[in-house]
């Protein structure tokens, strides 16, 4: 909405004469004045640099790596971190996958292929998963959304396989 009704016009009378459609002239002339404070400015700014360092597109919108991780299960497949990280980071049919995106999966898929069956271990996935797409952050599990650690995910995991 900024990029198309905002940004382009230059002088506040411009910005004022179009307004979005879903909007009615007061909520624009409101949101306007939001978007012109220093503050706001700043936020979308900062924004705008965490975004240029992200080096992967996640691909669900607002559907988090857990609901992906579920709805995988129902499904059958297997929930490996490397199998979400993939599921949820490629597009849908004809939409082009980013480069960076496309090198980590062809990696990842390798990689895994080159293991023997009876060779590989939870453990064993995590590593290369680590070594392609890189190590979690402090506090972090990648494709498990922003509530375990690496530590509670790995001891509970290992419960669930000694149950077994």
């Amino acid at each position: 909405m900024k990029s198309d009704y905002f940004t382009p016009y230059v002088n506040d009378d411009e910005k004022l004469k179009v307004t979005h459609p879903r909007l009615v002239a007061s909520q624009w002339k409101e949101l306007v004045k939001y978007w012109k404070t220093e503050t706001t400015k700043g936020i979308a700014e900062k924004n705008k640099q965490n975004h240029e360092k992200m080096n992967f597109t996640y691909r669900k919108g607002r559907t988090g790596y857990a609901s992906v991780r579920y709805e995988m299960e129902q499904n059958g497949e297997d929930t490996s971190i490397s199998n979400v990280w993939i599921k949820t980071h490629m597009p849908k049919l004809g939409v082009q996958l980013d480069p960076n995106t496309e090198v980590v999966v062809s990696e990842l898929r390798e990689r895994l292929a080159d293991v023997p069956e009876e060779e590989m271990t939870q453990e064993h996935m995590d590593i290369i998963f680590d070594d392609v797409v890189g190590k979690d952050k402090r506090g972090r599990v990648q494709t498990f959304d922003l509530g375990p650690s690496k530590k509670d995910v790995l001891k509970n995991l290992h419960k669930c396989l000694a149950l077994k």
